[in-house]
């Protein structure tokens, strides 16, 4: 198992931050080789919707099923599921002086040999690099 955590600071209103994050059409312009979202089942930002997201990356094309497992005020919490490895996903939204905070906290399994240190910290990177496009994207 392993964690790691990202937030960034988008000046925009919570609603317009959280519309945006629910958005499965967006998703493809900010997240890192998304190629498209496949609704599954259910209501895409509701508890119990399901998509699969559709990635090409290091020269390989993989999909993940995406469920909504919890939502609150807000916060909520998702899991990615793939053969070789799922994410629980806490992210929660706060307004702040300037905006709207984003802190998302990833914890990844694996179900098979343990997930490399460098996998994480690409993984990290590559989040922290996609809420950078999700700010420009909000804040024009």
């Amino acid at each position: 198992m392993a964690e790691y955590t990202n937030e960034i600071v988008i000046a925009r209103p919570i609603d317009a931050v959280r519309a945006a994050l629910d958005d499965p059409e967006l998703a493809t312009r900010w997240v890192s080789g998304l190629q498209k979202v496949e609704p599954v089942d259910g209501a895409f930002a509701e508890v119990g919707g399901h998509a699969r997201y559709h990635f090409a990356q290091h020269g390989m094309e993989f999909a993940l099923d995406r469920k909504v497992k919890a939502l609150a005020p807000g916060r909520r919490e998702i899991a990615f599921e793939s053969p070789m490895f799922s994410t629980e996903v806490e992210e929660e939204l706060e307004e702040v002086d300037g905006g709207t905070r984003v802190v998302s906290r990833n914890v990844i399994s694996s179900s098979g040999p343990p997930i490399a240190d460098s996998m994480v910290e690409d993984m990290k990177a590559r989040q922290a690099a996609d809420f950078e496009r999700l700010k420009e994207l909000l804040e024009g």
